[in-house]
């Protein structure tokens, strides 16, 4: 089965509206965390430090300075404080790795406790690769494409006379699997393979995903003649 689509780029009404809502709720999320916590009186001390008395203390990622929304978060605009703990901290992030790396939705003042509610859902590529989104049918959307896996994407394209052939497209990893009567499965690949993929969803009479046991595999080799 064509395991391909059409993107609906424009979406439903009420997908474009969730979207709209997207980073004015992370926004909301963000500002009661904030609110919970001056409520509770925190202070932020050195990493180094300890809470008052015996009081149980945790560390908190913060913003090392004002960031804009949009903005990928380097080690360099992240700090590390101990505050005392609180019910409020628990959403936010208590490690610096929990949030490099990631995207701002919204923008930060300095000082802002971190945590995914102020994050973008998918994390930046790294330099030269590309991120890019393969609808497939979910009837043939194996239970093994999870994030974290690698995967080759095959294409079945027409060839006249001979029928057609399968070619391996791309190889990348799965980063996010969105369910939908749709689903759609973000790749992780480099920027050769991009314009590949995009060409297989568009000219391919079907594009599968196949998950390698390991990065040492070979991709599958391309078979002609097929009728």
């Amino acid at each position: 089965m064509c395991i391909f689509c059409d993107v609906d780029t424009q979406g439903s009404g009420a997908e474009v509206g969730r979207s709209r809502r997207g980073p004015w709720l992370a926004v909301l999320l963000g500002l009661t965390g904030l609110g919970l916590i001056l409520a509770g009186g925190w202070h932020a001390g050195d990493a180094g430090s300890i809470g008052s008395g015996a009081s149980r203390s945790v560390t908190l990622v913060v913003a090392a300075r004002s960031l804009d929304a949009g903005t990928v978060l380097a080690s360099s605009d992240v700090s590390e404080v101990t505050v005392a703990a609180s019910d409020p901290l628990s959403p936010f992030a208590h490690a610096s790795a929990g949030v490099v790396g990631r995207r701002l939705a919204v923008a930060v003042p300095p000082g802002a406790p971190l945590g995914s509610m102020l994050l973008s859902q998918g994390s930046a590529p790294a330099a030269g690769r590309r991120l890019v989104r393969v609808p497939v049918d979910g009837t043939d959307l194996g239970s093994d494409v999870v994030p974290g896996v690698l995967v080759d994407a095959v294409a079945a394209v027409p060839q006249g006379s001979d029928g057609g052939r399968v070619v391996a497209v791309a190889t990348g990893r799965v980063v996010s699997v969105a369910s939908g009567s749709t689903p759609v499965v973000t790749l992780d690949v480099d920027a050769t393979a991009a314009p590949r993929l995009i060409w297989a969803q568009t000219f391919a009479k079907s594009l599968h995903l196949l998950v390698r046991s390991s990065a040492a595999d070979q991709p599958p080799p391309d078979v002609g003649g097929l009728t």
